[in-house]
This record gives structure tokens, C-alpha cells and sequence, in this order.
């Protein structure tokens, strides 16, 4: 549940818009360095903002919050799949590449994510009355998979293009012919 909430594409997309959009329309791209600074710009300062700019063409960060207030967000084009990362571990940033060499850098977004497998960790108070960890009492909670995320979007007027052109040639673009394994 945590994975489909947190990291949903709409979600992780919008993101990436909005650090976009923040990222030109801030004074040098960042945020306020001091807590003063930081509390006097508020969510409200920033949809206003983003609401002008929006409306007017010339205004920094124009593109980014016409896109959040239009709703054109890029769209989901591929998605890290566990058939293509046995193939190749870099099978999102080679398909990344490759959209990018054909249909050039700004019409393509890449969201990367890898958690770290720790465990779950909590005290346990065992029937002798000790405090133990709850690893060193489970392998259960040792073992905790770790997830991935891999998602490449594409600007909404390419989405069916790009699609067809992966579907086309998607073994030639997630496994480059050096990583092919030998014909039998």
C-alpha cells in the first residue's frame, strides 16, 4: 500500500513538475537557506505563483505550471519490469537513453528509486520479561524485501508515438546487442 500511495507515476510525475516549475521560478533555482526565509514562503505563495505563470507564456517556470494546471502531465511510457532488469540492470536508463536520442531530452522524465532493505526494526518484550530486537527474533522481519521504482513519462502528445515505437523495437532498445545472451 505504501508503494501504490507514495509512489504512484501520477504522483512521482506531478513531483517532478512541481521541482521543475520551482526550480525556475525561485531565485536561483532554490529554495530559502534560512528557517525565516523558508516560513514566509507558503503553499499558497507558490499556487499563486504557479497559477500566474500558468496564464502568462513569458513568466520563469511558464511551462511546468501550465502543465500542473492544465493536467498535460507526462505520461507513463515504461516502468521498471523485473523480465527486463534479469535481462539488464540498467534497463531503465538504457530505454531512457534511447527516447531521449529519438525524441530528445525535454520531452522525456526519468523517476528512479531503490530503498535499502534494513529490516524492520522494533524493541520486542519477550515473555521473560528481556527487550530484543525484533530481527534478532525474526527472520521475517530480517528479510524485508526492498522495492524499486523505474518509471520513465513522456509529454502527454508523444505517449501513443513513443509507445508504439518501444513496442516495435523493445528488445533492441532494453538490451543493447553487447548484453544479448547467446543464441542456442
Amino acid at each position: 500500500m505504501y508503494t501504490q500511495l507514495y509512489f504512484h507515476p501520477v504522483r512521482r510525475i506531478y513531483d517532478i513538475h512541481l521541482k521543475e516549475f520551482l526550480t525556475e521560478w525561485l531565485p536561483g533555482g532554490l529554495l530559502p537557506a534560512t528557517v525565516e526565509g523558508h516560513l514566509h514562503l507558503t503553499d499558497n505563495d507558490v499556487l499563486a505563483a504557479m497559477a500566474k505563470a500558468a496564464r502568462d507564456p513569458t513568466a520563469r517556470g511558464h511551462r511546468s505550471a501550465n502543465i500542473i494546471a492544465c493536467r498535460e502531465h507526462f505520461r507513463t511510457v515504461y516502468e521498471r519490469n523485473p523480465t527486463d532488469q534479469r535481462r539488464n540492470k540498467l534497463s531503465v536508463d538504457l530505454v531512457y537513453q534511447a527516447i531521449a536520442k529519438e525524441y530528445g531530452a525535454d520531452a522525456v522524465r526519468i523517476d528512479q528509486y531503490v530503498a535499502k532493505s534494513k529490516g524492520i526494526r522494533f524493541p520486542v518484550l519477550t515473555s521473560e520479561g528481556r527487550i530484543e530486537s525484533s530481527i534478532a527474533l525474526s527472520e521475517t522481519f530480517e528479510k524485508v524485501p526492498a522495492f524499486a521504482v523505474g518509471t520513465l513519462f513522456v509529454r502527454k502528445d508523444l505517449h501513443r508515438k513513443v509507445r508504439k515505437w518501444l513496442e516495435d523495437g523493445h528488445d533492441r532498445v532494453r538490451v543493447p546487442q553487447a548484453f544479448q545472451p547467446p543464441c542456442e
